[in-house]
This record gives C-alpha cells, structure tokens and sequence, in this order.
C-alpha cells in the first residue's frame, strides 16, 4: 500500500516533469518563432537584393538606350507624340563613314576582399559548426549575386554537386552568366599575389546558379588531369599555415571581377569629320623648351650642374618661386638660385611636372629610375624625395599625387618612415593608410631596423601608432599627445651681432628653412631610412 507521503511525492514529480515539459515545448515555439524570423529576414534580404539587380538591369538599359538615342541611331523619336515615328536608319548608312559597336562599354568591374582570421582553428570550427566549407556574406558585381568558399580539406564546394576544390567563387543567382575573376592572396610583405590563371567564364544559355569558380576547382568526373594541383599555390591546408600567405593567423584573399550582362551589342553609325583636330602638343612643346634652355632666364645649381629655367613659368605655377624671384630676393637679381634640398634628377622631374602639369610623365620617370619596382607599384624612395621637394615649393596637385601613390606601394620595410613624413607633413589621409598597414602588420613593422630607430627621434608617431593599435583615433587619446607635446618654451636663436634671427624671406636672402608643423618636437627627425625634408639655410 502507498501511504500519502509516496502519492504526494509521486503528484510533485508529476507536476515537475509537466513544468518541465511545459518549458521545452515554450523553448521549442520559440526557437520556432526565431527559425520563422530569420526565414522571413532571410527571404527579405534576397528580395531586395534581387530587386537592387533588377534595377541595376534597368539602369543599364536606359544608359544604353540614352546613348543610342544621343548617337540620332533610333531614327525620329519624338517626346510629345506629334510627329510620326520614324524607324532607325538601316545597317547600311550612306552618311556614314563606318560602324562602331562597343563590346565593353556594359562591362562592371569590382572587387572583394576576405579575411579569414584564427586559420590554425577553422578545422575545429567547421566541425563543431558541422559545415564542410567556410562561405563569406554575398556581395554583388554587375547585378550579379557571388559568395566566397573556403574547404580547408580541398572537398565538395559549390552547390551543384561534383565539384572541389579549396579557395572559390560561388555564383548565386538563376540563369548564366558571362565574367572574368582573379585570385589574389596577400603575403607577409602585404602585397597582393595573384593565385592561378585568370579566369574567363562565358555561359549564356546555362543556369550557373550554385557552380563553383576557381583556380583548382574541377568536376569529379572531368578529373583526368594527374598535374592538377588542388589548394592554394598546390599547398595542404597545414602546409598553408605554416607558409608566408597566412600572416598572424590570418589569410587574406581577393577576388577581382568583371561582369558582362546579357545585352545585345547595338551598332552605331561612324559618323568622322573630314577636319580632325590634332592632339594637344603643349606637353612636349614645354618640355624641349625646358630641355633646350630656349629663352631661360634663371639657373639652378643643383649638385654642381645648372639647370636653365623660365622665371615666369615658375612664378605661374609655384608661390615659392614666386617670391624668390619676384620679391626683391637676391635671386630676382642675380638669377640664379642654390637647390640643395633635393638630387639632380629629383628636381628634374619637379620642373617637368611644372611645366606639363602631366602625371604621366612623372609616372613614367619614376619607373625609369634605379630603385625596384615590385610588380606595378612605383618606388617609394623616389616618391619620398617628389613629396617632400614637392612640399617645400608648394605644388599641391604633385604633393597629392606622390600621396595617393605612397598609400599603395606600403612594405612592411618602408612603412614606418612613410608614416614620419605623412606626420612631419601632415598628411593625415597618408597617415591613416600607414597607420592601418602598420595595424595590420604590427609584428613584422615593429621587428624592423627602421622602426627601431626612429622610436627615439619619433615619440608622436610611435604614439599613434600605440592609439591605432588600440582602435582610437588621435582625438580619442587627446590627453596623451598634449602630455607628449609639453614642453619648456623655446629661446629664440640670436645672430653674431646679437638681435634675433631674421626668416631668410624677410632678409632678403636667398634661402627659407622650412618650418615643422607645430606638433613637431625640436628633437625629431626623420630615420635613417626616410628621405629627409627638404629644407633651406637660414641665414642672420
């Protein structure tokens, strides 16, 4: 017989397990409700998507249709219906000098970049995930919808079935497609390395939605060829760990695109005049005067050799040379003028940027000089040098442009000496670049002999490069640059005869020492590895 003690324990653990039953169930409703949610988010975001590539699609066709209509190829086609509509001219146009049918013009280009971090543990990731493969979000080029795969054991990618490989491009929208990629790893040295052939993929008629593209990709049965190599650069993923293109634990690979939508190509009547109106020949005109010396009126000495120019083109183009030549200086009486912050050929390519105003050719100097170029990237010494004689003269389109080019030749090597002359500058969109190269490459930039000695000539820039490290910017660590930039106040240089240095540009003489930006210590200087500021004597 149960006594009441066992029926009313049996009745509580009756009402337990029902509690407890009751709270599976409302967890189970609600991670139903979740699934439903993000079903629903999901389904939303690819309406969008596909209605942003529809558009794009319209938008394309509208461009084509404005331009056709601009090139009068559409025959009469009046707004306000008042006239009758006339049918396009036919193939053969009398008027005509020819045909022009743009195969390009459609073409969209863009790009993506992965970055898989904590590589030596995506193995164990992916099984406890239980996914064979790493997929990056969806991104789109040209109305086109791509994902990144990454299958750390080179297996099944895709998702047709049949196919492996281990770094892809995955296609994610119905229908074929016409495209080329490039697969571009990242080295230690932070540059991009491309990884196999380009690749030049054309199914029009053929749905590619879930194939795979990539360097190694291959279908199974297709797989006859024994020299295939599978993984990145023939490497096991082990293998990849241990090698230059995982840097810091992480691999960092982009894709290259460019996308040909489906259109028709719509020739257009070549229409030339009989009177072609030549090229401009300014450029080259200006630069056999430089290089002749025709008509020069001042001289540089510039290590031992004299370069003639034309005082007034100066004038035109530079306030420095303005002043000196114009303001009652020694140089407007003499004329000439004592160049010894930059070589030779550095300040050739000052005057030649002067008197064309053409990058290009400066371009095309800076590839013909004695420093390397790493694959298409200009030499940064010789864009050093252009920066700062660029600075001193003030020629504001050439100082950017040596900016814009510094950002994307940065080394490991170089970096932090850039980053010094961006902040002796104040270059800030050079700094920021630097600034995030370093961040991302802290190890191999702080082990280097360049950075090494400017720690002491360069506290400020080592203390922004603690800040960004920390993800602050400059405002954010306020406190602790106005604690670096405390100092005693300085005592003016007296001259010889005992009253205060005069600037060179009040004096009348023909040098001016450039001046450092406020935030400059007395004590810093560049390192040994950066091109020193240009800068001018100054005399009492």
């Amino acid at each position: 017989m149960a006594t009441a003690a066992d029926l009313h324990n049996q009745i509580a653990l009756a009402k337990k397990t029902l509690e407890e039953k009751k709270q599976h169930t409302q967890h189970l409703r609600e991670e139903s409700t979740r699934a439903e949610e993000r079903q629903r988010l999901r389904r939303q975001l690819e309406e969008v998507q596909k209605h942003i590539s529809h558009q794009e699609s319209i938008n394309s066709g509208e461009r084509n249709y404005r331009r056709l209509l601009d090139a009068d190829a559409l025959g009469n086609t009046p707004s306000d219906g008042s006239k009758p509509y006339e049918p396009p001219p036919a193939r053969f146009n009398p008027g005509s000098n020819g045909e022009l049918v743009h195969c390009a013009e459609v073409v969209a280009k863009g790009d993506y970049e992965w970055r898989i971090d904590g590589m030596s543990w995506l193995v164990n990731a992916l099984q406890q995930n239980e996914c064979p493969s790493l997929e990056s979000c969806a991104f789109i080029v040209g109305g086109e919808e791509f994902t990144l795969q990454y299958n750390p054991k080179c297996g099944d990618v895709g998702d047709l079935g049949g196919q492996r490989g281990s770094l892809c491009l995955v296609h994610q929208d119905e229908g074929g497609i016409t495209f080329r990629y490039r697969a571009l790893i990242k080295n230690a040295a932070g540059s991009y390395v491309q990884w196999g052939p380009e690749g030049n993929e054309c199914y029009p008629a053929e749905s590619t939605c879930g194939r795979a593209f990539g360097p190694d990709v291959y279908f199974v049965e297709d797989m006859d060829d024994s020299n295939h190599q599978v993984g990145i650069f023939g490497m096991t993923h082990e293998q990849l760990l241990k090698s230059e293109w995982v840097v810091d634990g992480a691999l960092t690979a982009k894709f290259e695109l460019e996308v040909r939508p489906n259109v028709e190509l719509d020739p257009m009547p070549l229409k030339r005049a009989s009177i072609e109106v030549p090229p401009s020949t300014i450029a080259a005109e200006f630069t056999a005067m430089l290089e002749e010396g025709r008509g020069a009126d001042v001289t540089f000495l510039v290590q031992g050799e004299r370069v003639p120019a034309h005082s007034q083109i100066l004038a035109a183009r530079s306030s420095v040379f303005e002043r000196q030549l114009n303001s009652g200086m020694k140089e407007s009486i003499s004329k000439e003028i004592m160049v010894e912050e930059c070589d030779l050929e550095t300040f050739k390519a000052l005057l030649k940027f002067i008197y064309t105003d053409d990058l290009q050719r400066i371009e095309e100097l800076a590839k013909m000089t004695k420093a390397d170029c790493v694959g298409n990237k200009l030499p940064a010494p010789f864009l050093q040098k252009l920066l700062s004689v660029s600075h001193l003269y003030q020629v504001s389109r050439l100082r950017i442009w040596c900016e814009h080019k510094l950002c994307e030749c940065l080394t490991v090597c170089d970096a932090f000496s850039i980053l010094c002359q961006g902040h002796l500058y104040e270059a800030k969109q050079l700094e920021q670049a630097c600034l995030a190269f370093i961040k991302d490459n802290l190890a191999q930039v702080v082990s280097s002999s360049s950075f090494g000695r400017g720690c002491k000539e360069w506290p400020e820039v080592v203390l922004k490069i603690n800040a960004a490290t920390a993800g602050l910017d400059e405002r954010s660590a306020g406190m602790a640059f106005e604690a670096l930039r405390e100092k005693k106040p300085e005592v003016p240089e007296i001259s010889d005869s005992g009253a205060e240095a005069v600037p060179a540009a009040e004096s009348g003489t023909k040098t001016v020492k450039s001046e450092k930006p406020p935030s400059e210590k007395p004590s810093e200087k560049p390192p040994a590895s950066t091109e020193k500021p240009a800068k001018r004597k100054r005399t009492s």
